[in-house]
């Protein structure tokens, strides 16, 4: 039995479990049905917002994203694209942002070691200032420019 006030919740699962074509015929028929559809089917949008926006069930799939098993990582994938959509960008770039902290601080802590491994220091790397990426820069834009203006001509 349905209530007529569901919880947020409740409507979304409510929704969820019947269907589309279910809330089209409950809506085409008008009257007290509509308006409890109506209804419902507003406190289920209030119920899914929530549950996208929801910080716990980001992180805990974020951490599921990063496991070591394959299978968890394409289930946890699944799941965040599903539930949470745009709602996860800004965590998933803060989380980014930290492995890639954490990866560059163990590439630092392996540096002083490299030298060593290939028996001769590797060679210092050439400075580059502004006037040579300029001139690639340039280069790069007469290259696109000529291509696009040949493409146009034929």
């Amino acid at each position: 039995m349905l209530k007529s006030r569901p919880s947020d919740e409740q409507a979304r699962l409510y929704r969820d479990e019947a269907g589309y074509q279910f809330w089209v015929q409950v809506l085409a028929r008008g009257g007290n049905l509509s308006t409890l559809g109506k209804r419902i089917l507003s406190a289920a949008e209030r119920g899914a917002i929530r549950e996208r926006q929801d910080d716990a069930k980001m992180d805990a799939r974020l951490k599921r994203f990063y496991s070591d098993s394959l299978e968890e990582q394409m289930s946890a994938q699944e799941e965040i694209i599903a539930v949470h959509g745009h709602y996860i960008v800004p965590k998933l770039v803060e989380a980014l942002g930290e492995r890639r902290e954490d990866e560059q601080a163990r590439s630092r802590d392996r540096a002083p070691l490299a030298p060593r491994r290939g028996g001769r220091p590797r060679p210092a790397p050439v400075p580059q200032g502004p006037e040579p990426l300029l001139a690639r820069t340039r280069a790069s834009a007469s290259a696109t420019s000529a291509t696009g203006a040949l493409s146009r001509s034929s």
